[in-house]
């Protein structure tokens, strides 16, 4: 059998044979770069494991600090005219429906077109920041979305490192999946930065615009949006350079709301482009300055004391509705600071340190006014200085020789304690029991024997010490008086012992308001305060002042007094307030020659303490840095020194003229005639010398003040039997200069 022909095998080509042409495939290389994959696969594999757990692990930490306050704002009493306001960061946060369309779209433009569309972050900017912190540790383009920049100004920092870029990232990333579109955006305009210490568009619109962000028109809009991106250098406010920065930037926002986001037409587009709108012009405000920086201050230091915190103040996001009526503290304001310039122009000339003669500075001469509404004890108007932020030294809560404003508690005290108006009191000069030194009244008239309401009236000095010492523990009950009434003790009262009566003392206008009102509601005291009250930031009523008042003196010693007092006020009092009821009493304090070493007549301070059926003042004038320097060489011309029945009258006369304005006309009670218990056993003497009388004279053109004896008053009022059913009239013409002092104390 023939054998099978094998077939031919097929040769190998040259230079491979089998197995070794499959382990020779690729090569080094080949070997390297699979190797590499799987390296690559690997690293990508645990960055992707890292990531997941960074991202799970990320929390979003609490906001910065700064960025969750809001502006607190104060309020007039009527709820609308704003005070001021207070804020660590001037910012107040709307809701998203309260933000208009066109600052919305104008911000995407701006700051991230892809915004409604990315997942918070923007991968390509993210990697030119990597790059950036690679080759020069700072990061020197944009890049970060309207999600990154929210996140990285809340709750981040600025720093440019790779641990707060993954930070930042992951944060956005989870920010984007657990919030909306709106919520971030709603943030993010709340929070941003404007410039013009503005955080959030309601600022911005208030700083820039004068308006609320709802009523933000198209191109104003954009031109925020645009300087979102530098604002420091792009308000157009820091001239042409930044103007012409500011427009470019503007246009390119208007581009962007065009197209791509689409939300103007091609024809506002066209309207808008190339023209910035109008920036009105808005003053810097500095919330502190002026008049009404004491305001601020009070009630903030008032709000604090009831146990708000300043950080709740300052960011809470309070409404504070204070006390005062803003027409009447422009009285007060108007009625102090014109005052004091016609008490300057009209000084005497003076020598000043360099020989020069020269009328004496308006700087020197200090007013402070305090007007409270009787019956709540709200501060109706209060004027402390000129400016809080050049002198924080408030006049109206400073305290200052009381002079015969104090005389009152005098008069209380004796009320409370047998004395009545017809009780009899020495009206000479006399040496009390156990002192070496006498008392005398001013100029050293002697009056005789007098009532207790003619001392009120005439502001007898020897009268109301010879009152205290014919009183049980006098002093104690002088004291005692005045702390009823709300006026609390000074260090400074002690030592005056048996003359404390006569207003050596010193008291602020605040509380001798405090007092005198307390006298005008018939004895029933209020707590003083500035702040009626305070809503949080969702508008909730979290604090209301107390407004209730206590019986603290008698309503009869108050009926009493207030009708005495009645008879004390000149007649342009009377005439100021429209011939409404009105009582006060004017005091002036200083010293005389010799005294305490003087070597002139000095006087210290000057009031006028009056008072209606509804509202309380007191003004007080004093001269100098401490407030102890001489007024005299601000006197009236024609005056030997300066009164409480001059300047300090005619600011009060000033303000009370707008402050009672339009209120009802409403009467005192009538008195209450208290009769004494205390027997009369002084002798009756008549007055021993006659009144000396102001001379009249017209202002040396340059002169120094003279060295005078002061005036009594010139006004006599007849000796009453005893308190009549009517107030007295007291429109007679001549203002009184009233006399009183140890030494000199009217």
């Amino acid at each position: 059998m023939a054998e099978k022909a094998k077939s031919p095998k097929r040769a190998a080509k040259p230079g491979k044979s089998g197995n070794s042409a499959k382990k020779d495939k690729g090569g080094p290389l080949g070997r390297v770069a699979k190797i590499a994959g799987i390296v690559v696969l690997a690293l990508l594999l645990i960055a992707a494991v890292i990531g997941i757990v960074f991202y799970e692990r990320t929390e979003l930490p609490d906001p910065n600090a700064d960025f969750t306050t809001q502006t607190t704002r104060l309020y007039f009493r009527d709820g609308t005219s704003e005070l001021g306001s207070l804020a660590i960061q001037n910012r107040t946060n709307i809701s998203y429906d309260d933000m208009p369309q066109s600052i919305k779209d104008a911000v995407v433009a701006a700051e991230d077109r892809t915004f409604w569309t990315n997942q918070g972050v923007d991968l390509k900017g993210m990697g030119r920041a990597f790059w950036g912190i690679l080759t020069n540790r700072e990061i020197s383009g944009g890049g970060s979305t309207i999600t990154q920049q929210y996140i990285k100004i809340r709750y981040l920092t600025s720093d440019q490192t790779f641990s707060r870029k993954f930070t930042e990232l992951a944060l956005a990333i989870k920010m984007d999946n657990t919030a909306s579109k709106e919520e971030v955006l709603e943030g993010y305009l709340n929070t941003i930065y404007f410039g013009r210490g503005a955080y959030g568009i309601e600022a911005a619109a208030q700083a820039y615009f004068n308006v609320s962000a709802a009523d933000l028109t198209i191109d104003q809009s954009a031109a925020l949006a645009a300087m979102v991106n530098t604002p420091s250098t792009l308000d157009p406010a820091s001239g042409d350079n930044a103007r012409q920065a500011l427009l470019q930037r503007y246009n390119y926002v208007i581009d962007g709301m065009l197209d791509p986001i689409g939300s103007i037409t091609q024809e506002q587009h066209d309207q808008y482009y190339n023209q910035l709108p109008e920036f009105p012009d808005i003053p810097v405000s500095d919330v502190y300055g002026g008049p009404n920086g004491f305001l601020i201050e009070m009630a903030t230091s008032e709000l604090e004391a009831q146990g708000f915190t300043p950080e709740q103040i300052n960011g809470g996001g309070l409404t504070i509705i204070t006390t005062v009526d803003a027409r009447m503290q422009q009285a007060a304001i108007d009625a102090a600071e014109s005052t004091v310039q016609r008490a300057v122009d009209n000084a005497y000339y003076i020598t000043d340190d360099e020989g020069n003669r020269v009328k004496p500075s308006a700087d020197d001469l200090h007013v402070g006014l305090a007007s409270i509404d009787v019956g709540t004890g709200g501060i109706l108007a209060l004027y402390g200085g000129s400016d809080f932020v050049s002198n924080s030294r408030n006049w109206a809560t400073t305290p200052r020789y009381a002079a015969s404003t104090f005389k009152v508690w005098g008069a209380v005290a004796g009320l409370r304690n047998g004395f009545g108006l017809s009780s009899t009191l020495r009206g000479s000069t006399y040496t009390p029991e156990g002192d070496t030194e006498p008392v005398q009244n001013d100029s050293a008239y002697n009056y005789g024997t007098v009532t207790l309401q003619k001392a009120i009236q005439d502001s007898i000095n020897t009268s109301f010490v010879d009152l205290i010492a014919r009183i049980p523990n006098g002093t104690e009950e002088l004291i005692r008086a005045a702390n009823d009434a709300g006026i609390p003790e000074d260090d400074s009262w002690a030592p005056q012992v048996n003359r404390m009566v006569l207003g050596e003392g010193e008291v602020t206008a605040l509380d001798n308001a405090t007092g005198y009102a307390t006298l005008a509601g018939n004895g029933v005291r209020n707590e003083t305060h500035i702040v009626a009250e305070v809503r949080d930031a969702s508008g909730n009523v979290v604090y209301s002042g107390n407004s209730e008042g206590v019986q603290a003196i008698e309503t009869p010693v108050a009926q009493d007094l207030s009708y005495a007092l009645s008879g004390a006020v000149a007649g342009s009092t009377v005439s100021a307030v429209d011939g409404r009821d009105v009582a006060g009493k004017t005091g002036t304090e200083g010293i005389a020659v010799g005294q305490d070493g003087a070597t002139k007549q000095i006087t210290r301070s000057a009031w006028l303490c009056g008072y209606t059926k509804q509202i309380a003042t007191a003004v007080v004038m004093v001269a100098g840095d401490d407030g102890n320097q001489n007024l005299d060489v601000y006197a009236r011309p024609g005056s030997g020194a300066f009164y409480g029945a001059g300047y300090p009258t005619d600011v009060w006369n000033s303000y009370m003229a707008v402050a009672t304005d339009g209120l009802p006309f409403v009467d005192f009670d009538p008195p209450a005639n208290i009769q004494p218990t205390v027997r009369n056993t002084l002798p009756v003497t008549s007055a021993t010398s006659a009144a000396p009388q102001p001379t009249e004279t017209t202002e040396p053109e340059e002169t120094s003040a003279p060295e005078t004896t002061r005036p009594v008053e010139t006004t006599e009022e007849p000796e009453p039997t005893g308190p009549e059913t009517t107030a007295p009239e007291t429109t007679e013409a001549p203002e009184p200069e009233e006399p009183t002092r140890t030494g000199r104390s009217g």
